[in-house]
């Protein structure tokens, strides 16, 4: 029987599926086809102001960004270059891991097919969020903890572990979650004997000095503002003072939502194999614990895969009991999620050969609709409320007409943009042309990085840090307030703030490509008083 293609040359077909995903990516990252998403957009203002630390995540996101923003300029390119980037080298990792150092090809080429067919993993290379470089990290830290058995006496996997938990860190704090699992795998094979003492110490010290490291620049940016990463942390989970409006207990409401996130994310099918198999392993490696298998490398990568789905998926199921949890918390345990449905496609691809070419041909499908979404929508438009990519659309011409708008002002040299929402502040900075500062004002909100820096009048609250910048104040100024959607009526904080006000506010439906977008209200104010609203509560 002839040996498959696929089998015979197994790094050129994963080679052909690495260079045509992310070719697909950096077009979609170059052609202008979705603007900047309000949070690209508020991290590369972050990258304007470098610092140690930032209010929500961590510093490399704005690092990364500022690295290649000074190759190809303040372009949607240079904020999302970094995102292709280390789409490619999780792939590459990927293929490393499974093909080479645990000489599975196969499960390797099928890991790749599965991941680069779900809208996670495609978005997630296009999109430059904090998700990117943790996903890189995050697959590092499994080949590298591979590599501990499969290679004694080997240095890389030590300095690997604690390069990708310091990197890790310093991109977002999720990346503490990886620790326990990945300690509790190597005192496991120690137990069993599969792991030298000196190499589970060297763990050890290696997983805990990284992360310790990646948390250093925070930590000390926290100290001198009032340790308010972790209390907006604490507010997100909703635990109890911490956050503004402190959740119930039980939420039972919330847990359809999570798990319908969960099918999108992951698509339904692979998600459900993912379960299934994972049941499986699960049941597999309490029999191998009670010592019942030998510490071969199979067993050694189902103990692996469990502890790294297992435990984060479902405290996050159980979490979505008490609190909202957003789609993308548990995204770092598809890692070995997606590993768990490629070996459970490869158990149902002899039972069930018909279903996992329905599975197969439908992933790809999906995959083409994420990456082919412009077209897509230009010859199916949908209703707003159906279409996800809708709230990246339009900024761009938002920034000209507010420029154009500007310019018609009596005083076009003195007029600046804010807003009360720090998404659209970022995006406005970014398209209106210039890249002027732009302002974020609390009227009853939850604090955001904006309030750390200056305002209009040149102050920040007392007891932050003012950092660099310490620009002039206002005071007289004229501004155009934007909101992210059409006012109903003039925010009351206006009034006190301008001496003078149109009588009504305006709304402005903006343009993507010569098809419909957002539609925005704004409105122009004219004599800056001086008074910045700030709600006096601290809402994390």
């Amino acid at each position: 029987m002839p040996v498959p293609f696929f089998l015979r040359r197994p790094g050129l077909c994963a080679l052909g599926i690495i260079l045509s995903c992310t070719l697909a990516r950096l077009w979609i990252a170059s052609s202008g086809q979705l603007d900047l998403a309000q949070d690209e957009a508020q991290y590369w203002d972050w990258s304007r102001r470098l610092q140690p630390g930032y209010y929500s995540k961590g510093p490399l996101i704005a690092w990364i960004i500022a690295l290649w923003t000074g190759v190809f300029g303040h372009t949607e390119l240079g904020v999302r270059f970094g995102a292709v980037l280390n789409s490619l080298a999780v792939q590459g990792l990927i293929y490393a891991w499974l093909g080479i150092l645990l000489r599975r090809p196969g499960l390797a080429l099928a890991t790749l097919l599965i991941a680069n067919s779900s809208p996670m993993f495609i978005v997630g290379g296009v999109l430059m969020t904090t998700d990117n470089p943790l996903l890189l990290c995050w697959t590092g830290g499994l080949a590298c903890l591979t590599g501990l058995t499969g290679r004694p006496g080997a240095c890389w996997p030590l300095w690997g572990l604690a390069l990708c938990a310091c990197l890790g860190v310093l991109s977002k704090f999720t990346m503490l979650a990886f620790l326990p699992p990945a300690l509790a795998y190597c005192w496991l094979l120690r137990r069993r004997g599969t792991l030298r003492a000196r190499a589970w110490r060297l763990a050890v010290l290696a997983l805990s000095g990284g992360a310790l490291l990646g948390l250093a620049p925070s930590l000390a940016w926290n100290a001198g503002n009032d340790f308010v990463t972790f209390r907006h942390l604490a507010g997100l989970a909703g635990l109890g003072a911490a956050s503004a409006d402190p959740a119930p207990l039980l939420r039972p409401d919330r847990v359809p939502e999570f798990l319908g996130s969960q099918a999108a994310l992951a698509l339904p099918w692979w998600l459900a194999l993912m379960l299934w198999q994972g049941a499986r392993l699960a049941r597999s490696c309490l029999s191998h614990l009670r010592g019942q298998g030998a510490g071969d490398e199979a067993s050694r990568l189902r103990l692996l895969l469990c502890l790294q789905f297992w435990p984060l998926w479902l405290f996050f199921v159980l979490w979505s009991f008490h609190s909202r949890v957003y789609p993308n918390w548990p995204a770092m345990s598809y890692v070995a999620g997606f590993v768990l449905a490629a070996l459970g496609a490869d158990e149902i691809r002899m039972r069930r050969r018909g279903i996992l070419k329905a599975c197969a041909a439908a992933s790809l499908i999906a995959g083409l609709a994420v990456h082919g979404q412009a077209g897509l929508t230009r010859l199916l438009p949908l209703p707003e409320f159906l279409d996800p990519t809708l709230r990246l659309k339009g900024w761009s011409d938002l920034g000209r007409e507010l420029d154009s708008l500007r310019q018609a002002m009596p005083r076009p040299e003195e007029v600046f943009f804010f807003s009360d929402s720090y998404g659209v502040a970022a995006e406005l900075a970014f398209y209106i042309p210039g890249r002027p500062v732009v302002f974020c004002a609390d009227f009853g909100r939850r604090l955001n990085q904006y309030d750390f820096w200056p305002d209009p009048n040149g102050r920040i609250p007392a007891g932050r840090d003012p950092g660099p910048e310490t620009p002039g104040s206002r005071s007289g100024w004229d501004a155009l307030y934007v909101a992210r959607a059409p006012l109903r009526a003039i925010p009351r904080q206006l009034r006190d703030m301008f001496a003078s006000l149109p009588d009504r506010p305006s709304a402005y439906p903006s343009l993507h490509r010569g098809k419909p977008g957002r539609t925005f209200g704004f409105l122009p104010a004219y004599g800056f008083t001086g008074r910045w609203p700030r709600s006096g509560r601290e809402r994390y």
